[in-house]
């Protein structure tokens, strides 16, 4: 996710974002794209509304009723005037997730977008990404809640250990395991038996 995102150079591959090289064009490539990897970057000292505001700047497609229409998205729109500072973490994460929604990416990718949310908070970032995939964006999630990624994903990607194993589309895997949990375990316990033989 980071390599994708540009966090990090990559030393060998590629990276394509919507038919883009992210690595010769990143700045058209990363236009398309909306992510919410580890803690958001916030202001502390600015409202939910400022720190959008202050975003918004780079997009020029996004007016303001945008904003307004993203912090309701999170059920963030009562804290809007509110200070960052007395947010509590899964709050951060809701807006650190609006944030990502901002511009309306096509590639949206979400780094546990659950962490830090109570039950409510974790129903609606699910409505959140089938909302986005219904609209044609691409969400990449990485998450180790099986349960939560079995709710709203159609491809997984099992990694362990740096190690990409396996993708596969959740209805195949649900036609031979019982969940996501149980095929994860089967992957990572055959990429160990494969190890040592």
């Amino acid at each position: 996710m980071k390599a994708i995102s540009g966090m990090v150079c990559i030393t060998r591959g590629s990276v394509r974002i919507c038919g883009i090289d992210a690595l010769e064009q990143r700045e058209r490539a990363m236009s398309q794209v909306g992510c919410l990897i580890d803690a958001p970057s916030l202001y502390e000292h600015l409202s939910a509304e400022e720190n959008l505001a202050l975003a918004a700047r780079y997009y020029p497609e996004v007016s303001r009723p945008r904003i307004a229409e993203v912090l309701e998205l999170v059920g963030m729109e009562s804290y809007r005037r509110e200070r960052v500072a007395t947010f509590s973490y899964g709050m951060r994460q809701r807006l650190g997730i609006s944030l990502a929604l901002l511009a309306r990416p096509q590639l949206l990718i979400l780094d546990e977008p659950g962490s830090g949310m109570d039950i409510e908070g974790m129903v609606q970032i699910r409505e959140i990404i089938k909302n986005s995939a219904a609209v044609g964006a691409a969400v990449l999630i990485s998450s180790h809640l099986a349960f939560e990624v079995e709710q709203c994903a159609t491809q997984v990607a099992i990694i362990n250990s740096g190690k990409l194993h396996r993708v596969a589309p959740l209805q195949a895997i649900r036609a031979d395991y019982p969940n996501v949990e149980e095929y994860y375990l089967a992957q990572v316990r055959q990429a160990r038996g494969e190890r040592a033989s």
